[in-house]
């Protein structure tokens, strides 16, 4: 398993590619983890480690081999600029297999003789060294697609023809796959659509929380008649100057920016708490007797521009920030809450394909869902179970409704 992203460093994709190996392992599937060592992975993905993200991994061999930093000269001024610019990827792979890793990775590929070999994206220039890893011991290629790739339109690419150079890259990667995984059937969709050369039986779909999928279904509701808690955990991915980049006529932007380029319209304000704050907002100010008794509690590092949303709103009285916690930090504050805020991305024209895995969390607590949600693999997922409320983000007042209905019964 090629999985840089892995415990006990808490990433976001940690979790896929570790409850695969749990799985492998009680399935009695010998299982090689190559990553990165715990302090390099720290400072390339910025994220603290939680041990208790080993549990369950002690029979797994596990090898690990240091990231090397980016060059202080690369990370300042027009040089990170210009470093910035011409890449097309991350170059994570070209600082952790190379030199002295890289033989003693080859050394251990040898020694341990895999029959196959799977590898977790993002990052996605892991894909180079899995290609390369496969074409030279003739291994079988197993990829894991956390993320779309050249779909992922967050921010712009900086041109086309860095778009043009990832979709290549990824139709080299998938071609040379024997299989290739997504999270969810839209991703797997998009991915279909982006190389409709490739065999559509070389995609398969397996949800992140593919280990627990027969979660319970009924409500676990809270009684409290004093304070009702709204929570969210993780990150939004919504950058509010990229958005208003990819609004502007491309001939009206400045510089560098007119060659920005996306394949596809992806609103990610969708994704940020925006509509459901809107609605509360809407909803105390009709209600004020209930802004002392209704909060929004956040879990994860706090993007800059939450603050000026909470306060445009006059939501600030009404949030709780928890900070980046650990996974039973997490679960522990959790419990206290009534209802999980799950949002989603817009795509025009199309569906929203991100499933994070703490849906899969909030399900199995049983607790109310408030599913602000465009049309796509969450709405779809949702529908199934009888605790999740489901709100369209762009009707406020019939939300503000709904809203209250559900607080004050």
């Amino acid at each position: 398993m090629l999985c840089l992203e892995f415990p006990p460093v808490n990433t976001t994709g940690n979790y896929r590619s570790a409850g695969f190996a749990r799985y492998f392992n009680k399935s009695s599937i010998e299982t090689v983890v190559l990553t990165c060592d715990v302090k390099s992975g720290e400072n390339t993905f910025n994220k603290a480690a939680d041990n208790a993200l080993l549990t369950g991994l002690e029979k797994v061999k596990i090898y690990r081999f240091p990231i090397k930093p980016i060059p202080r000269f690369w990370t300042k001024g027009i040089a990170n600029t210009i470093r910035i610019w011409f890449k097309t990827t991350d170059k994570i792979d070209k600082r952790w297999y190379y030199g002295e890793n890289r033989k003693k990775i080859d050394d251990i590929i040898n020694k341990e003789s895999p029959d196959i070999i799977y590898v977790s994206l993002p990052p996605f220039s892991m894909a180079r060294t899995a290609m390369l890893i496969s074409r030279k011991f003739n291994l079988p290629l197993v990829t894991d697609m956390r993320d779309a790739w050249s779909l992922w339109v967050t921010n712009p690419f900086a041109t086309y023809f860095h778009y043009n150079k990832i979709l290549k890259l990824e139709n080299r990667l998938f071609n040379k796959s024997k299989l290739v995984l997504g999270v969810t059937p839209e991703l797997v969709n998009d991915f279909m659509n982006q190389h409709p050369k490739i065999k559509k039986d070389k995609f398969k779909t397996i949800y992140n929380g593919y280990d627990n999928l027969g979660l319970n279904k009924n409500a676990d509701k809270i009684s409290n008649d004093l304070i009702y808690k709204i929570g969210y955990v993780g990150s939004f991915y919504f950058d509010p100057e990229s958005e208003k980049v990819k609004a502007i006529k491309w001939y009206k932007r400045k510089g560098l920016k007119k060659f920005y380029f996306t394949p596809r319209k992806e609103e990610w304000v969708y994704r940020s708490p925006y509509f459901f704050l809107k609605t509360l907002s809407k909803l105390l100010e009709k209600n004020v007797n209930l802004k002392s008794n209704i909060f929004f509690e956040f879990i994860g590092n706090k993007p800059d521009w939450l603050n000026e949303m909470l306060i445009n709103l006059d939501l600030q009285d009404n949030f709780i920030n928890h900070g980046f916690k650990s996974k039973n930090e997490v679960l522990k504050i959790q419990s206290g809450w009534d209802a999980i805020l799950a949002t989603s991305e817009k795509v025009e024209e199309g569906e929203h394909f991100c499933l994070p895995s703490k849906i899969f969390d909030g399900v199995a607590s049983g607790k109310e869902i408030l599913a602000f949600l465009t049309p796509g693999s969450q709405y779809n997922f949702l529908k199934e179970y009888p605790q999740v409320t489901f709100f369209d983000p762009d009707a406020t007042e019939e939300n503000t409704k709904i809203l209250k209905q559900l607080i004050t019964t």
